[in-house]
């Protein structure tokens, strides 16, 4: 009896806590900037990150060309270690049942097990009670690791950006337009509080039952209950808990205006600039009791259909670029006005853990947090050679809860020729959230096509299959330079 408790319950557990799987919309860049990150070179439209950046990039354009300018999709995907996730979901759900329900909903024992008899009383009932504080203590070590393992990301995007080769209002000028969309499922799990004393006296009770005797329940702590019934010879295992299932997804399109002024100081520059934008963010999320659950897969479907909360907000970004014959540095402040935007949520109702809704409440806004970042660059005499970094100064969560705080280093090589590719390489590592390590290639062929590929060195295995931790690719054209 007591093993088939203990299997059911670290199922449960592991499963539930496993649930962890998150999107985001910092893991792909796109263009050479995947590879680059954000440092200007002179070898390619930088990334837009720095408003100052446009009057640079604009010094690179042929006086012959009007504008310069990039369109690229790119996508992302990055696992954890996570194993059979929604099967996981589907197998809780068999017996997880709410803390108030009154009901089944959904649980209370696995469905496809027969009854089984009660066992003989066994005397030594502190062993029991030792046998179940090592399990508990082994699945709180469990639960430890699949709280940073559990995960899945995936980005999606478009970004067309433009450099106009003219100078109006005493500055350069660019257009950037974007769109990123996203998803993601996150657990939530009320937390295992087993009591050994308590438990132990239940257990006494519970084995003093005698034919005749009415079926009992007996609360053993941490969600665990036995209903026994001594006439019909059955006990059957329950775990009372409300760990939610929280789907989530967003839509974001961008419209940015670009303003970058220069400032000559001997044979350095200075360039300040600004970049107000318009963000429409559409968010929507779908919350259900791990218990209610009866397709986990199919919950997909239904935020892909679900009405999105659209919100649109004025931003603004700003950034100085300093610029020598061979060295670039730059520091650039994003989403200054820290806008907010709010989810739709259906099915939020009727939780009644304190810590499982103080969690989801947490889901129902997102403010888009300032974030400051760092780049420079070296440039060889002959321009082909180009070595950059660049660093996220602090940490931010988007919209789906990922924590972003992005370093990269890279280098690239542009030869003078219209039949060679040009070759970059890089390394990113993400200092925050799942602490993803990305190594990158990327090359232009004839001047304007651009492919560039991440790759973890990091493997997981999913549904018995070996896969990148994570993994990225941007392709795209570019015209101007």
């Amino acid at each position: 009896m007591m093993q088939g408790i203990k299997w059911r319950l670290a199922t449960a557990l592991v499963a539930a806590a496993s649930i962890n799987a998150q999107a985001g919309n910092g893991f792909a860049g796109t263009g050479p900037a995947a590879t680059m990150g954000s440092a200007v070179t002179g070898h390619y439209l930088s990334d837009a990150i720095n408003p100052a950046n446009v009057g640079f990039d604009r010094q690179q354009i042929s006086s012959t060309s009007f504008s310069a300018g990039r369109l690229h999709l790119s996508g992302g995907l990055e696992y954890g270690n996570v194993q059979e996730l929604f099967d996981g979901y589907d197998e809780l759900s068999a017996w997880l049942k709410d803390n108030d329900s009154g009901g089944n909903n959904g649980g209370g024992g696995n469905p496809d097990q027969p009854p089984k008899p009660i066992d003989p009383i066994d005397p030594d009932l502190e062993r029991i009670i030792e046998e179940f504080k090592a399990e508990a203590t082994r699945i709180g070590a469990i639960l430890a690791v699949i709280a940073t393992e559990g995960y899945a990301n995936t980005d999606l995007g478009t970004d067309l950006a433009l450099v106009f080769n003219r100078e109006w209002l005493g500055g350069t000028w660019g257009l950037d337009v974007s769109y990123a969309g996203s998803a993601s499922a996150v657990g939530f799990v009320e937390d295992l509080d087993f009591n050994a004393e308590q438990a132990l006296t239940e257990l006494q009770a519970a084995y003093n039952l005698q034919p005749g005797d009415p079926a009992t329940s007996f609360d053993l702590s941490g969600g665990i209950i036995l209903h026994i019934d001594p006439n019909a010879g059955t006990v059957r295992g329950e775990f009372n808990n409300d760990s939610l299932l929280a789907i989530r997804a967003a839509r974001e399109t961008t419209v940015a205006l670009n303003y970058s002024r220069a400032f000559a100081l001997g044979d350095q520059q200075w360039f300040v600039g600004v970049r107000p934008k318009y963000v429409n963010m559409g968010l929507s999320g779908l919350i259900t009791r791990i218990g209610d659950i009866t397709d986990s897969e199919s919950l997909f479907d239904d935020i892909r259909d679900a009405d999105f909360n659209n919100t649109g907000n004025l931003s603004l970004d700003a950034g100085v670029l300093w610029a020598s014959d061979h060295y670039t540095a730059g520091l650039a402040v994003t989403d200054i006005f820290e806008p907010t935007y709010d989810f739709n949520f259906v099915g939020s109702t009727g939780f009644n853990n304190p810590v499982v809704v103080a969690a989801f409440e947490r889901l129902q806004t997102f403010k888009q947090a300032r974030r400051w970042r760092l780049d420079s660059s070296y440039i060889s005499d002959n321009k082909q050679w180009a070595a950059s970094v660049s660093v996220d100064a602090n940490a931010v969560r988007d919209a789906l809860g990922e924590n972003h705080q992005w370093a990269n280093v890279s280098g690239s090589w542009k030869p003078d020729s219209f039949w060679i590719p040009s070759v970059r390489l890089g390394y990113s590592a993400n200092l925050a959230g799942t602490h993803t390590k990305l190594y990158k290639l990327g090359l232009t062929f004839f001047n304007h096509l651009d492919l560039d590929l991440g790759l973890s060195q990091d493997t997981v295995r999913i549904n018995g299959d070996t896969l990148p931790r994570g993994l990225n690719v941007s392709l795209g054209f570019s015209y101007g330079f």
